[in-house]
């Protein structure tokens, strides 16, 4: 296993080490100390900067980026393979181990999402369950509600399958001033029990990175990725827990917003991370756990990713959605899905209605569900009774075990599918 400390040191911006890329001397040093921010040329034996589809200026005949395959210098860390390439296959290098409790690990094929292990197509019927990215940077916990038995039981009694925990970096890292009693250790290991009890149940996680900021503690959603991001991910995806484990899907950042495309991919002339930086990170961990990535305009806009499709070396991830009812009213944006659906499978990781009647919405949307079985999978927003958002709809039920259903957890009860 490669020490923590170690791992982050590789994937630091060449920025925040106080390194240039052309300080660099060999393929390795590039690669491992000159950061994300920097590939090796073979061709003309230089470290220059740029991403993974190639230099920042210029071009090179051998680029190299993920890892090293010229002889100078001694091998890198195992890593993806190199250089981008428009379809790669996915390499898993020999068996996985067995589901644990008949988990499966989510895998892309197509345009659908399967079990690696036996092959079959999975739904994921997920819901999200919000607090553990606010409560510890506001210093009152970690969980907003109840972490029990019966909370899973009251989940599985709804068909949910999934659960989606937004997550805030500081608090895992332990940074920028967390409250400690909240964060770091702590933080993780309530996180880790979470999910491992999920899994006890035949549940799955999908880990959300949901809030973030360029300085200071996170207290909300920024615009895109921070350079703490990468360090997030290169910590979770490590971890042992969760590594190439059934059973569990890395959502990389919730709602990116308000930046240039360039910025969304690659960090492009602006002070973020792009979503490369962030599979970049995941993949270094050695982890290939399926991962989501969404479009701009909150998660929304489906024609960013076709027109700048994030690398991936093992390619599997999915489109993450948030087709809410105010930008998608009686669902009518599902015809902006058709691009998509033809190279990637699409998670629908939030979604609510927003008026006072919500079954034509709730209704066309599982109609969509069910016109693409395998290939579309949801995560209504949100299970949270403590709460009035958008208008008071989105949260499904009026207590902690649902036994109380809102109009929009009534209606979800009613037209979801009982098998997509």
């Amino acid at each position: 296993e490669m020490p923590f400390s170690v791992l982050l040191l590789l994937l630091l911006p060449a920025v925040c080490l106080g390194v240039t890329c052309g300080d660099q001397t060999s393929c390795t040093q590039c690669i491992n100390t000159g950061g994300s921010s920097c590939g090796w040329c073979a061709s003309n034996e230089k470290c220059e900067p740029g991403n993974a589809q190639g230099p920042s200026s210029g071009s090179c005949n051998n680029w190299e980026y993920y890892s090293c395959t010229s002889p100078p210098g001694p091998p890198g860390p195992p890593g993806p393979p190199p250089g981008p390439a428009p379809t790669p296959p996915p390499p898993p290098p020999g068996p996985s181990p067995p589901p644990a409790h008949g988990l499966p690990f989510f895998f892309k094929k197509g345009n659908k999402i399967v079990d690696r292990n036996s092959g079959r197509e999975v739904e994921i019927k997920a819901v999200g369950y919000m607090g553990t990215e606010y409560q510890c940077a506001h210093d009152k916990g970690i969980f907003a509600g109840p972490t029990n038995d019966n909370i899973i039981a009251a989940w599985k009694s709804w068909g949910i399958n999934a659960v989606r925990l937004p997550m805030n970096e500081d608090c895992w890292l332990g940074i920028n001033n967390a409250p400690a009693r909240y964060s770091g250790d702590n933080y993780r290991n309530a996180i880790i029990d979470f999910v491992q009890k999920l899994h006890s149940h035949n549940v799955s996680a999908i880990l959300d990175l949901h809030w973030t900021s360029l300085h200071g503690l996170a207290q909300g959603q920024d615009k895109m990725a921070s350079p703490n991001s990468v360090k997030f991910w290169a910590s979770v995806a490590g971890n042992k827990a969760f590594r190439n484990k059934p059973g569990v899907i890395f959502e990389l950042f919730n709602e990116p917003h308000n930046v240039a495309s360039g910025c969304w991919l690659n960090g492009t002339d602006c002070p973020y991370r792009g979503y490369n930086d962030l599979i970049k990170a995941v993949r270094y961990a050695r982890a290939e756990n399926l991962v989501g990535f969404g479009g701009l305009n909150w998660a929304f806009d489906f024609q960013t990713i076709l027109d700048n499709p994030p690398y991936d070396p093992l390619d599997n991830n999915a489109a993450t959605w948030h087709p809410y009812e105010h930008k998608c009213g009686n669902f009518q944006c599902k015809h902006d899905s058709v691009g998509i659906l033809r190279d990637y499978p699409v998670l629908v990781t939030e979604w609510a209605p927003y008026g006072d009647s919500v079954d034509n919405y709730v209704r066309e949307m599982y109609n969509w569900v069910h016109e693409h079985v395998g290939s579309v999978h949801t995560s209504p927003w949100v299970w949270y009774p403590g709460q009035q958002l958008l208008k008071g709809t989105s949260k499904i039920e009026k207590d902690w075990y649902g036994t109380q259903p809102s109009p929009w957890g009534e209606s979800y009860k009613k037209f979801r599918p009982r098998k997509y």
